[in-house]
């Protein structure tokens, strides 16, 4: 099954929890740069960016510990085909 992480960045309250959660599990370290998830602050029009490494596997971690909901982890699997037997 193949999955798919949405972000709603007007969820984002810029907490990094989900980068540092990334960094951990596969940077083996708990630093922001080992990451596979970057995020941007722009306090002047208070938005937060979110961007993703094309290295990410998508494994949904980041989602299950983001405590706002702006990550959420869909599955992208194309659905079965319909018709009969």
């Amino acid at each position: 099954m193949k999955h798919k992480i949405d972000v709603s960045e007007e969820k984002c309250i810029g907490c990094t929890l989900c980068a540092l959660t990334c960094s951990i599990a596969f940077g083996e370290a708990f630093n922001l740069t080992q990451s596979y998830i970057e995020i941007k602050k722009d306090d002047f029009n208070g938005l937060t960016h979110i961007t993703f490494s094309p290295l990410c596997l998508n494994c949904g971690q980041c989602a299950a510990i983001c405590p706002t909901g702006c990550l959420t982890l869909k599955d992208s699997t194309p659905a079965a085909s319909k018709g009969g037997i």
